[in-house]
């Protein structure tokens, strides 16, 4: 399961050093969603819920989401994906099973938000993605076969309802009782230089955007998620 998650969720952050001062951008806390996603019940033989009826990444986190958490993001563009690839789960009874990803179960998000001369430009890109939908006894014992081998650098975080680990690359795979998610972020190396608090500085705009940023789109996803 990680080795899945880590292969087809992992994004890896582009950034750039700069100098000079820049416009912070707004970051607004993550939305409350107004209901939860309602999902099927799981199939007795094996734990899993339908592969057909898992929820839409693109209905986990919504324009609505990103503009309220970001409000001056402009070209917004969300783009449901069916990966060709096959997941790598483990059913009730710990044994390994291999099937075709469902339809629409990751998403793509591009969108612009003002550079250093208040001007939008470059894109930035979030990758959402739905590991598994299941019992949560299914989705622990998931959860713990995914991260048996995690790298060292990796980092334990909670956001809203979820537990996360945060990849090197700085993905947010994350956990809750009936869903296993992932969030992760790309950067072009033209747009970061404003985010954080008018720093160009690498270190800076990467960790402004860990602590502030992404917690807040894991809150928005995991708030439509039953707890």
């Amino acid at each position: 399961m990680k080795k899945y998650l880590a292969v087809l969720f992992v994004l890896t952050s582009f950034l750039v050093a700069g100098c000079g001062k820049g416009t912070p951008v707004t970051v607004r806390s993550a939305p409350k969603a107004s209901g939860t996603i309602s999902l099927p019940a799981a199939d007795i033989a094996t734990g899993f819920v339908d592969f057909g009826s898992w929820p839409s990444a693109c209905d986990l986190l919504t324009a609505n989401d990103i503009k309220a958490i970001l409000p001056q993001t402009k070209k917004l563009k969300l783009s449901p994906k069916t990966w060709s690839g096959g997941i790598d789960i483990v059913n009730n009874l710990g044994s390994p099973v291999r099937h075709g990803m469902p339809a629409n179960s990751a998403c793509d998000i591009d969108f612009s938000l003002p550079n250093r001369d208040s001007h939008h430009t470059g894109s930035t890109n979030l990758s959402v993605g739905v590991g598994l939908v299941a019992d949560p006894d299914v989705v622990d014992l998931n959860w713990e076969h995914g991260h048996k081998r995690d790298d060292p650098r990796d980092q334990a975080r909670n956001a809203g309802t979820a537990t996360c680990v945060v990849s090197n690359s700085r993905t947010w795979n994350c956990k809750t009782p009936r869903v296993l998610f992932s969030v992760g972020v790309t950067m072009e190396p033209s747009v970061p230089g404003y985010v954080g608090l008018g720093s160009t500085k690498m270190n800076d705009v990467t960790q402004y955007w860990d602590d502030n940023v992404m917690p807040r789109f894991v809150e928005a996803v995991s708030s439509k998620l039953p707890s």
